[in-house]
């Protein structure tokens, strides 16, 4: 009997081992899924011409003193410069706007004139200051 049971029992063994294998293939779907990384979108690197804006520049908090008719005051370091509006006509009939140099109010000179004239008092002291330096 053993001689006959032997090769029955190792055919049934690869047939059921064969069949086994296929439907471990078969029935088995893909049970990897995508990272959750992958799921959620990420924000792009912003590039150099993306939708954000450059910073303004600075202004200066510092305020300028009054300005009377035909000058103009430019911010000169830590005081202010005065210069002067020219109109200067050339040969064809055209003027030409000229701004010379006037004299130069240093921080500490408008702020002493601040603390010692208050409102109007302080354009008369400008212009004062100006009609002194303006020769």
């Amino acid at each position: 009997m053993q001689a006959r049971d032997g090769p029955e029992k190792i055919a049934e063994i690869r047939q059921s081992a064969q069949v086994s294998d296929l439907s471990d293939f078969s029935n088995s779907e893909p049970t990897k899924k995508a990272p959750v990384s992958r799921l959620i979108p990420t924000p792009k690197a912003q590039t150099g011409t993306g939708s954000k804006r450059t910073k303004k520049p600075s202004r200066s908090r510092a305020k300028k003193p009054p300005q009377p008719d035909g000058y103009m005051w430019r911010k000169d370091g830590a005081g202010w410069e005065l210069r002067k509006t020219v109109y200067v006509e050339d040969g064809t009939g055209s003027k030409i706007r000229k701004r010379p140099y006037v004299a130069r109010m240093s921080k500490a000179v408008f702020a002493e004139m601040k603390r010692k004239h208050r409102g109007a008092a302080l354009d008369r002291a400008i212009a004062d200051w100006i009609a002194e330096h303006d020769k």
